[in-house]
């Protein structure tokens, strides 16, 4: 597979520039070393703000007793995890879903070792590909 637009991150923005390259009819490939989604939605603002939704129904169900309303809230915290990593999964999951239904190549591993690969001067050791084979690039 040839392909035209080469973003190298999988973050809000790369995936964001990926698809929007892959809507007006460009071969896409996304190099990603870690997780679809970046740090916001793997490890920063979504798990955050996730914690954050816990931690007000916690305080919401303790301080009922000023409306009549009383609650002994006692965090389960094998379950608080167990919500944050589900959060995470829907939503990297949903973006991998948009990637692959508008024809974008996921890349896993670095654009470095992806540039060693093109180039010939490397095996290319590392990479795999949502789509099972790593793409080449077309000569513009």
């Amino acid at each position: 597979m040839l392909f035209r637009s080469l973003v190298i991150g999988a973050g809000p923005g790369g995936y964001a520039a990926a698809l929007r390259a892959a809507q007006a009819g460009r071969s896409v490939t996304l190099v990603e070393r870690d997780r679809v989604g970046g740090t916001c939605l793997n490890v920063g603002c979504i798990p955050s703000k996730a914690l954050i939704a816990v931690a007000d129904l916690y305080h919401r169900a303790g301080t009922g007793g000023r409306f009549g309303v009383y609650a002994a809230p006692e965090p389960d915290w094998a379950g608080v995890q167990d919500h944050l990593r589900r959060s995470v999964d829907e939503l990297t999951s949903g973006v991998r879903q948009l990637l692959g239904s508008a024809g974008v190549v996921v890349v896993s591993g670095t654009a470095a070792d992806l540039a060693w690969w093109l180039t010939g001067r490397g095996a290319g050791e590392g990479l795999t590909s949502s789509t099972n084979e790593i793409p080449e690039m077309e000569a513009w």
